[in-house]
């Protein structure tokens, strides 16, 4: 006890050093580690789905495109996408109460399936002592994800995207044709975004869907109508032989297509004729509707198939019909017109300039929509993926993790300095291990030595 009294102030001083360096290495480590949980949050991620129907994936997170565009963002030489994927690892998160509904259902031979719609990823520094960049990476990696998850998997539209035609290619007659069908389905895509949304109104071009829709509208009924007329009523063709001839081949093709449709049409109708309902019963099966209303849901029979069938056929056959009388009249049209050099080229001025006017419109209604769009798509997806990254601060320290961890440190020091100072005392020679006599006690001596 002497000897610990002696060195109490060194005791105290490696005990405080000890529980110093304990938390600072802790605090390093903790620093170099970092921990993301992502949600998950859309109509389907109960069921593990994506938006688009796949399969939702929490390791696309680590696939190469997400890890090399992160990378590509980050200034970070040495670390290679195997490294990279090799550092981070991810598991689920399962509540308590369904984790006691799988272990219920295992017990009783039963399967119980459930999908997570919470990760916990975690990336670890491997050297701790470079400068840290373990926050940002994983603030970079949730972004990157995030970019390619709505990339792949959420509603973007492709109608709007560069799939141009070479109009070189097609003779005027055809180019109205072209750029009708285009709007229609740009007008179709965009009225169902209505139905999503009618009051979205983007802030980025302050349009509405619906403003879009009319844009559209006006350019298939006025500028695209006028460009018909003006091809069929002036017979301008860029070469009139190569258009009669296509046509000549468009109706032969549509012959063989009409001549099916007849004779299935004819076929249906001998069968109805042939059929004998009265021998066939009809079920009616007690059903529920879309609302959750009872009604009585009748089977189908043969005959109700043979219908079907006909009206189908018979419909297709006159549609085809109305193709081909429409391309007998082109050909009748262009071969009775008679186009003098100098009219062919000021007809063609005029076609190609309303032709460039158009596509110039739907160049710049396309740049409207897609801008749209993209405003729609982020906020009706901004709350699909979110993620919250753990932070390190000063606050930290004063976790019980770090309480304890100064303690166990403090204390290792403290019991190092116990046996350090007994082994110290045992190493002593004898003679010096004698306990040390006071001053009074020699003076005492030296008295009684001069009396004598």
């Amino acid at each position: 006890m002497e000897t610990i009294r002696k060195n109490i102030k060194w005791i105290v001083l490696m005990v405080f050093i000890a529980m110093l360096l304990g938390v600072s290495l802790k605090a390093i480590l903790q620093m170099n580690y970092g921990i993301m949980t992502i949600s998950i949050n859309y109509p389907g991620a109960e069921q593990g789905i994506n938006p688009d129907g796949t399969r939702f994936n929490m390791f696309e997170i680590t696939s190469d495109k997400v890890l090399e565009r992160t990378l590509s963002k980050l200034d970070l030489p040495n670390i290679t996408v195997e490294y990279l994927r090799s550092r981070i690892n991810i598991y689920p998160i399962v509540p308590a109460r369904i984790n006691d509904r799988i272990k219920a259902a295992r017990a009783t031979g039963k399967e119980f399936t459930y999908f997570p719609n919470e990760y916990v990823l975690s990336y670890s520094q491997k050297k701790k002592f470079s400068p840290n960049h373990t926050r940002e990476l994983l603030n970079t990696l949730f972004e990157t994800y995030k970019e390619v998850f709505k990339e792949t998997h959420t509603d973007r539209s492709i109608l709007l995207s560069e799939n141009n035609f070479d109009l070189n290619y097609y003779e005027y007659v055809e180019v109205p044709d072209i750029f009708s069908s285009k709007a229609k389905s740009i007008i179709d895509y965009l009225t169902a975004k209505k139905y999503e949304n009618g009051s979205f109104l983007s802030t980025k071009t302050n349009v509405s869907f619906e403003n879009l829709i009319d844009e559209y509208k006006r350019l298939n009924e006025i500028d695209i109508a006028a460009l018909r007329a003006f091809v069929y009523t002036s017979r301008i063709a860029k070469d009139k032989q190569e258009l009669v001839n296509k046509l000549q081949y468009d109706i032969g093709k549509l012959s063989v297509e009409y001549s099916k449709y007849l004779k299935e049409n004819e076929v249906s109708k001998l069968g109805m004729q042939t059929y004998d309902s009265t021998i066939v019963y009809s079920l009616f099966i007690p059903s529920i509707d879309k609302n959750s209303d009872l009604y009585m849901n009748k089977t189908k029979t043969g005959l109700d198939y043979l219908t079907e069938r006909a009206l189908n056929a018979g419909v297709n056959a006159e549609t085809l019909k109305k193709e081909i009388e429409n391309r007998n009249k082109l050909i009748k049209d262009y071969s009775d017109t008679s186009i003098t050099p100098e009219e062919q080229r000021r007809l063609k001025s005029i076609c190609d300039e309303m032709i460039g006017k158009i596509e110039a419109k739907f160049e710049q209604y396309a740049k409207n929509s897609q801008d749209t769009l993209e405003d729609y798509y982020n906020y009706k997806n901004k709350n699909y993926i979110n993620c919250k990254v753990s932070d390190f601060s000063i606050r930290n320290l004063l976790t019980t993790g770090y309480i304890k961890t100064a303690l166990f440190y403090g204390l290792i020091a403290f019991l190092g300095m116990l046996v350090l100072l007994v082994f110290m005392e045992i190493r002593k020679p004898p003679q010096s291990r004698r306990p040390s006599r006071s001053r009074a006690a020699n003076e005492k001596e030296l008295l009684q030595v001069s009396d004598a």
